[in-house]
């Protein structure tokens, strides 16, 4: 269908835009404690596309949809109790759209451990009494005197090494098509 595609470029759009977005959505996380509805949209439609481009099969997309689904209705329970925001709720789906259904638990695990490990060392900033000039600096001003954590941090994290199958996982189904 996109035979006038050179490999190499598919393979080269596959290792950089989801990388790039959430990468961005971590940056944008902890500098304002938010991740923005159409980076969350960008992620998804890039999803799509590169579903289209690479050929992956309907099985292997209704998996896909199927976990990020399963994580977006986890991630509604415990936004429900007010322990995630909703901008990490729907970074984690769409994370979990371009990691598949056989990554969600790993995934899940990893971002539940880093989340923790950045949780702990937050707290601990917190109780540092920062000079008035460190904290002119906004985003550290912000992390210090905020009661939010910017999980959505350790969501980028998680899906990075998921993705890239750094630990021995099977990595993203994308790599497979290539």
């Amino acid at each position: 269908m996109f035979d006038f595609i050179p490999p190499s470029f598919i393979t080269l759009l596959v290792h950089l835009v989801f990388p790039f977005f959430v990468t961005l959505a971590a940056v944008f996380d902890m500098l304002t404690f938010r991740i923005p509805n159409w980076l969350n949209i960008i992620l998804a439609v890039t999803f799509f596309i590169m579903i289209i481009i690479v050929g992956v099969t309907l099985d292997a997309f209704l998996l896909s949809v199927m976990s990020g689904f399963i994580v977006l209705i986890v991630g509604f329970i415990l936004f429900a109790y007010n322990l995630l925001g909703a901008g990490d709720v729907k970074l984690a789906s769409v994370c979990a759209l371009w990691l598949g259904l056989e990554n969600i638990l790993i995934f899940a695990l990893f971002f539940s451990l880093i989340g923790g490990a950045l949780t702990l060392f937050i707290l601990l900033v917190r109780k540092v009494h920062f000079p008035p000039i460190m904290l002119a600096f906004k985003p550290l001003d912000r992390l210090v005197h905020n009661n939010k954590i910017p999980y959505g941090v350790a969501i980028s994290a998680a899906a990075f090494l998921v993705y890239y199958g750094y630990i021995g996982f099977s990595g993203s189904y994308f790599f497979n098509y290539l």
